[in-house]
């Protein structure tokens, strides 16, 4: 357990905050899944129910922290990146100070430097796949809304 903890940490200070956005970003995606699954379009024959989610209250409630979802998911990569960057400036900080050989020790940096990269990679593309799939529901349930909308009808002179 102690030896994932340090493997872990060994992606520098910025693995906590790609571990905070990711349990932010997974918590939305949850939440939207479950909120979307009871909302299930009707067959195209079948009638209308009594309230269609016509109203743009209603259509926003659908899309309701995709925003926020999708913030996230772009953060996560941007934050890998940060990592990458700061644990690179670190190895090259290292080995201008150090005596040993700079291939033994700029492999090992480098290897270090790019797990923040990895991990925060391995957060977002499972992210971005699982919301593409939320605002495909998402678009749908507006879709067949609109459809089964009643339209407005001129009264008669």
């Amino acid at each position: 357990m102690i030896a994932e903890l340090a493997a872990w940490w060994s992606g520098g200070i910025v693995m906590p905050l790609l571990f905070v956005v990711g349990c932010l970003l997974y918590s939305v995606l949850i939440e939207r899944t479950l909120a979307l699954a009871r909302r299930r379009a009707p067959p195209a024959d079948e009638a209308a129910p009594a309230s269609p989610p016509s109203s743009l209250s209603e259509r926003l409630a659908l899309a309701r922290g995709l925003a926020l979802a999708r913030a996230l998911a772009a953060v996560l990569p941007l934050l890998g990146l940060y990592g990458t960057v700061s644990g690179m400036v670190d190895t090259f900080a290292a080995l201008a100070a150090s005596s040993a050989p700079p291939v033994q020790g700029a492999s090992r940096g480098v290897g270090l430097a790019l797990a923040s990269t990895q991990y925060a990679l391995a957060l977002a593309v499972p992210a971005w796949l699982w919301l593409w799939a939320l605002e495909r529901h998402v678009r749908i349930l507006q879709n067949a809304s609109d459809q089964r909308a009643p339209t407005a009808r001129a009264l008669p002179p």
